[in-house]
């Protein structure tokens, strides 16, 4: 699988930064990672969870030679949720996992995004968190840190904050304490898939 680094180097081979902006978006804060994507020649870097207003802003300052055309189609399909005049909001006001209130902030109320990342979240990684033990049994210490890395960053799309909060202890252990890495991705694993089913219950009656 190709990561985001090598797919940078390759582009550039064809295309300039000017010709054709890239925005790193990723879970990590690290400043070393900022700098190797920049250096890399990427145009920007975001960190999840990512903030519609700072993407839109980001996006606009690098396509500022091609000025954006307000399309009201989209407009008129943004969908933005209004509170109370939505039954999908009620319900998803209920589910402990989720900070609605920090989705709704990122995403700028817009309830068609919003259902659109749950349904990925479950569609797509329903059984990553089950990857993600399996990987730690076998002994795949590069895999599982990969795909702990990505799970938190799906989380944080969501604003899943408890399983984000988890993941970002689970990449600080030492990886000798075995017996207590076992037990944090246990326990993690326990919660992502409860969230997944309470998740795909509500789409369900939402949809």
């Amino acid at each position: 699988v190709m990561d985001g680094y090598e797919a940078t180097r390759r582009l550039r081979e064809t295309f300039s930064a000017t010709e054709l902006p890239i925005v790193a978006m990723t879970a990590n804060a690290l400043k070393s990672e900022r700098d190797q994507c920049l250096a890399l020649g990427m145009n920007s870097y975001l960190t999840k969870p990512v903030h519609i207003r700072t993407l839109l802003t980001t996006l606009t300052e690098l396509l500022q030679s091609r000025p954006a055309q307000r399309d009201p189609r989209v407009e008129a399909e943004a969908g933005v949720a209004q509170p109370g005049s939505n039954p999908l909001v009620t319900a998803l006001a209920g589910v402990a996992g989720i900070d609605l209130g920090d989705a709704r902030e990122r995403l700028e109320d817009n309830l068609p995004l919003l259902v659109t990342l749950l349904r990925n979240f479950v569609d797509r990684n329903a059984d990553s968190a089950t990857k993600l033990v399996a990987l730690l049994n076998a002994g795949e210490m590069r895999a599982f840190r990969s795909l702990l890395h990505g799970i938190k960053g799906i989380a944080s799309n969501i604003s899943a904050t408890g399983i984000v909060a988890q993941a970002v202890a689970i990449e600080a252990m030492d990886p000798t304490h075995r017996e207590a890495l076992r037990q944090a991705t246990e326990n993690l694993r326990r919660d992502f898939d409860d969230l997944v089913r309470e998740v795909a219950r509500v789409l369900s009656v939402g949809s």
